[in-house]
């Protein structure tokens, strides 16, 4: 019994102090921030340039990685960038947004964005925790977890328009609160402000919210074989340009259409580096080219060419690939995913490496070129990230690969670096870049320029193209394998996921490279799978899998 009372007075005493040594130490570091976040510039057309701190204007392109301190203007131009918090956004012409704020503090993602004049359309569907902000004028707008809303901001007024859900709004130690269907008008010399209905939705309006929707149709349908919990965003293109397949012991795996034989990764694109840290990120020319070159990693079998494997989706990489030296040449291979069942595997790998080698480059970039096989026999090292300042000396020649072993399977698309970043606006932009004309006229030289009277909201043109560029595959599509049993691939895409819905007009083409101009038609709706077997109106019509998918006449017989 004494025992027992000992040791409870024991246990008593350790834990008072226990808690007086916790009480004593120093609070916990609070608001822990990380700067580690990259958003990725998703559709492009026209007039469009970005700034990193520090540098001049440079061209943007598509699949643009995006980080904090970033500016992105359109001239005459559209742009759409795609955050990985559920975050969407469209810019109309002439306008510029500044990228104040991409971090993680305390594990959540916190966004500050600075609209310095022009048009934006924003669709939010944030997840628990995360925050973003929109500076126009003096004011500060907090997006809404879940809603949709326009922001103007022309001649020193701005506007608020809310298509969905309750914004707030910080103007002058004064909290607005919009909701749906309404307008807040503030700024001019007084900084006066007032809630009135929303004016008439107009032709950027609607080219946002049919592009809107065709992404969130495609990601549902992408949904499917990347689990929603593992990475749910960016996933559209995946549903938009490619077909899936069951690879024993590595379960799904994406193809994109129309490759070829000699088609690898890493091949349509660039390196760039702005001189902030010593890693490189991969922009791709390839519409698709985000998800897989930034997450997961890929797979290469004999007989069905490269496959891209959704692994590690929580985890960002400037591009998935090895930097390599061959020889004297520079050049990187994708990483090779692992099995998650080795014991299921069918077909291994095969030995020989392939690799795009550097093409050209200046200060900052490194455009891929040639690509070729490396037999076992020719020595292949892994090589750190090459400096900022890295430019491969005079090139890379067939006849130099050809002496270090490699059998050349492609010269590859080389483009001169010195005019690939540089950037002169094509539109006029007198002033101060594009501000807005008094009649509401648009100017020469350019769509979308904002225009009417600063006394209602600034008008916006649509951009010519179609409200998401959807090619499916056509019956002249064939894979470059069996795609049978003997091999464990397996196709997947065998019932249509939709019944076809609204499509953008123009012509589908029947090569699998979609364009951002106005002849991409939507084969099947606007993110309607176009194997479904329903019909809706569109730009035309294109048989694909089980019925008529309207939205391009260049739709054949579909394959899946």
């Amino acid at each position: 019994m004494v025992t027992r009372i000992s040791f409870r007075l024991a246990f008593l005493s350790f834990v008072i102090i226990a808690i007086a040594i916790v009480t004593a130490l120093p609070p916990a570091q609070a608001d822990v921030v990380s700067h580690a976040r990259i958003v990725r510039l998703s559709f492009v057309e026209g007039d469009v340039a970005y700034q990193s701190a520090g540098s001049d204007w440079e061209r943007a392109v598509v699949n643009l990685p995006i980080r904090e301190g970033f500016s992105l203007r359109t001239d005459a131009g559209y742009a759409e960038v795609e955050f990985e918090t559920g975050l969407v956004m469209q810019l109309a012409g002439n306008t510029q947004l500044e990228f104040t704020v991409l971090n993680l503090t305390d594990g959540h993602k916190v966004t500050s964005l600075k609209l310095g004049q022009g048009t934006m359309i924003v669709t939010a569907n944030l997840q628990k925790g995360d925050q973003a902000t929109i500076t126009a004028g003096n004011a500060e707008v907090a997006v809404p977890h879940s809603g949709r809303l326009r922001i103007d901001s022309a001649q020193g007024q701005n506007w608020v328009t809310v298509f969905h859900g309750k914004v707030d709004v910080a103007n002058g130690g004064k909290q607005t609160e919009i909701e749906s269907g309404k307008t807040l008008h503030f700024g001019g010399e007084q900084n006066q402000s007032s809630v009135d209905r929303s004016p008439r939705t107009d032709a950027f309006d609607k080219w946002a919210s049919d592009r809107q929707q065709a992404l969130e149709n495609a990601q549902l349908g992408a949904g499917d074989f990347v689990r929603q919990r593992d990475y749910a965003f960016n996933t559209a293109d995946l549903y938009n340009y490619g077909l899936w397949s069951n690879i024993s012991g590595y379960g799904m795996a994406w193809q994109p259409y129309g490759v070829g034989a000699n088609w690898m990764p890493f091949s349509n694109g660039m390196w760039l580096t702005d001189g902030l840290d010593a890693d490189w990120m991969w922009a791709s020319a390839e519409p698709w080219g985000w998800l897989p070159y930034h997450y997961g990693d890929w797979l290469f079998l004999d007989g069905e060419g490269w496959f891209w494997i959704p692994q590690n989706l929580g985890f960002f990489q400037g591009g998935n690939a090895n930097f390599v030296n061959v020889g004297n040449q520079t050049g990187w291979t994708p990483i090779i995913a692992n099995p998650v069942n080795p014991k299921r595997v069918r077909v291994s790998p095969t030995t020989p490496t392939r690799v795009v080698f550097a093409g050209g480059g200046a200060k900052g970039v490194i455009v891929a070129g040639p690509r070729g096989v490396v037999p076992p026999t020719t020595p292949v090292t892994v090589a750190s990230r090459p400096a900022g300042s890295f430019v491969p000396h005079g090139g890379t020649t067939v006849s130099a690969l050809n002496g270090a072993g490699v059998i050349v399977t492609s010269r590859g698309p080389v483009s001169p670096a010195n005019t690939t970043r540089t950037y002169t606006a094509q539109g006029p932009v007198g002033g101060t870049i594009g501000r807005p004309t008094a009649t509401g006229a648009p100017r020469s030289g350019g769509p979308g320029n904002l225009g009417g009277p600063v006394s209602g909201r600034p008008t916006t043109m649509a951009p010519h193209s179609s409200p998401v560029a959807v090619v499916r595959a056509p019956s002249t599509f064939t894979s470059v394998g069996t795609g049978g049993r003997n091999s464990g691939v397996t196709p997947v895409n065998g019932s249509g996921f939709g019944s076809g819905r609204t499509g953008g007009t123009g012509v589908g083409t029947a090569v699998g490279a979609p364009t951002s101009s106005a002849s991409n038609g939507s084969s099947g709706g606007a993110g309607g799978h176009p194997s479904g077997g329903g019909t809706a109106p569109g730009g035309g019509t294109g048989q694909a899998g089980g019925g008529v998918a309207p939205g391009g006449t260049g739709g054949a017989s579909g394959k899946h």
